[in-house]
């Protein structure tokens, strides 16, 4: 039972969860328009590979390295974004990954206390469900940013009538 809870939260609310929103940021940052036939497929693909770079027995912070070569061949090859615009994009939502990660942790580690922190990072099954709180900042920022990009594309859209 304690395994089936932890593969639903570190690979489903995790991977899968943050794989989307990071899907979802491509979309937004490189102003296309979201079409589920290309959104589904790209985000299922995107938690595959993320999966698959952590089982690599590399470094931590060289699985994003890899993830970001991936996503920006997918973005070219699968999206055809232009590689400046799938670049900017990728780094934009890693930058509000980092973000969330930085602001959710600290929280975190502010509300638990510093021993209790720990205790929950070391622990594999508590450690998974703090990404839920952080995917979910997550998801804020980056839907805050489609709100904005969306409500300025209407107005150029306007402006250009």
């Amino acid at each position: 039972m304690v395994m089936l809870k932890f593969i639903l939260f570190e690979y489903i609310l995790g991977y899968c969860f943050q794989a989307f929103i990071l899907t979802f940021g491509i979309f937004t940052f490189s102003r296309r328009k979201i079409v589920l036939k290309q959104f589904i497929p790209i985000g299922v693909i995107v938690t595959i590979i993320a999966y698959l770079v952590r089982l690599l027995p590399i470094s931590f912070g060289v699985h994003t390295i890899f993830d970001m070569i991936a996503l920006i061949v997918i973005c070219i090859t699968m999206l055809n974004i232009p590689a400046l615009d799938a670049i900017k994009s990728i780094a934009t939502v890693l930058v509000l990954i980092l973000v969330s990660e930085m602001i959710g942790l600290t929280a975190m580690n502010f509300y638990f206390g510093a021993d209790n922190f720990q205790a929950i990072m070391n622990n594999p099954l508590q450690k998974a469900i703090t990404a839920f709180p952080i995917n979910l900042l997550l998801l804020f920022f980056v839907s805050l940013f489609y709100y904005f990009i969306k409500k300025k594309g209407d107005t150029n859209r306007k402006a250009s009538s």
